[in-house]
């Protein structure tokens, strides 16, 4: 699985919403690059 996948980015954002944070803390908590957590987030938003 290479880390780009839906299902990685689903794992490591799983925790997102429930956390109170900012993209950018939580990017930086979880040493993901910025860009592509901000993408995610709003890819996996709209299928929640």
């Amino acid at each position: 699985m290479g880390r780009e996948g839906r299902d990685y980015w689903e794992a490591q954002l799983s925790e997102y919403w429930d956390s109170g944070l900012t993209i950018q803390e939580y990017s930086e908590l979880k040493e993901l690059p910025y860009e592509s957590t901000r993408r995610w987030i709003r890819v996996l938003e709209k299928a929640r």
